[in-house]
């Protein structure tokens, strides 16, 4: 069957996802302390950054908007912080210097428009430039935003997929083309600016005053979402 061509998400339709998000990031949001699970590695190159008595999300969260505050210090080294964040907490090793210093130096509102094969790498580096505006996209987040529409019965909307190490997602994405492969697409060039925009509003309605929290919401449950959504 072939696949039909992206769409942009209008203001209807987001609202429509927003109604299914949101009451789900409220649940577990309140279960982040207990779901969320990426660790932090040794030699933060920022200080004081104190994690005692925090869970793994809350010291996720705090590293963040600590080096957000690095970032923004006049005469820091910006380059070694997106280096740090994508590669040793991040797990990204393959970007050559050259490209993670031109999304260094990119104006935020033009890097979220880089090329989506990038996503996972240059997300991070707005998250970290700009926490409060900027949320991470990589294919456990993709993937948990289409099983969580696939799982509510609901005519998915799908979010591209994504160059993923994690099995469970790659085997998600090869079932949702074959049973799903005539479903309505977001456009590649408008997945990330219409994420944000899905995530600020959810993040609105729940009065968070950012982002990532729906964002790791998102990462933390994408197994147990594509779980649920293959089996219904």
């Amino acid at each position: 069957m072939k696949r039909p061509s992206g769409i942009a998400l209008d203001v209807a339709t987001l609202a429509s996802l927003a109604d299914l998000l949101t009451p789900y990031v409220a649940q577990e949001d309140l279960r982040l302390a207990e779901t969320y699970k990426w660790k932090i590695p040794d030699g933060a190159p920022v200080a004081p950054f104190n994690t005692s008595g925090l869970s793994l999300a809350d010291a996720n969260m705090r590293l963040k908007r600590s080096l957000s505050e690095a970032w923004h210090l006049s005469g820091s080294d910006r380059a070694s912080l997106a280096r740090w964040y994508v590669g040793r907490w991040g797990g990204i090793y393959a970007n050559k210097d050259v490209t993670l210093q031109g999304y260094v130096l990119l104006p935020e509102d033009e890097l979220e428009r880089a090329p989506l094969a990038g996503v996972a790498t240059w997300s991070k580096i707005l998250a970290m430039r700009d926490p409060t505006r900027y949320a991470i996209f990589d294919a456990r987040v993709s993937a948990a935003l289409n099983a969580l529409q696939i799982a509510d019965g609901a005519d998915p909307i799908l979010f591209p997929d994504l160059l993923s190490r994690n099995s469970a997602v790659r085997a998600f994405q090869g079932w949702v083309r074959a049973k799903h492969g005539g479903a309505r697409r977001v456009r590649k060039e408008r997945a990330y600016p219409d994420y944000m925009a899905l995530l600020r509003e959810v993040s609105g309605r729940l009065e968070h005053d950012s982002p990532d929290r729906a964002e790791m919401v998102l990462f933390a449950n994408a197994e147990r979402l594509i779980q649920r959504a293959m089996s219904r």
